[in-house]
């Protein structure tokens, strides 16, 4: 049910398209959450109920580690 993307490729970027938009949204999430604006389930629930995400970046970061 995905839909392949055929990019460019860079030799000095890392990661694929998706992987680089995903860490800049956990990094800018800890970064909020670090300045004490939010709770990690603060985010979550922004994320998901205003960008109608299936999961917040912590939820997804705890999914990946389990």
């Amino acid at each position: 049910g995905k839909n392949p993307q055929v990019v460019k490729d860079q030799q000095m970027w890392w990661g694929f398209v998706g992987n680089r938009i995903n860490r800049a949204v956990r990094m800018e999430a800890a970064r909020i959450v670090a300045e004490g604006l939010a709770t990690e389930e603060q985010v979550d629930a922004i994320m998901k109920d205003g960008f109608r995400w299936p999961m917040g970046p912590f939820e997804m970061q705890r999914g990946a580690l389990r």
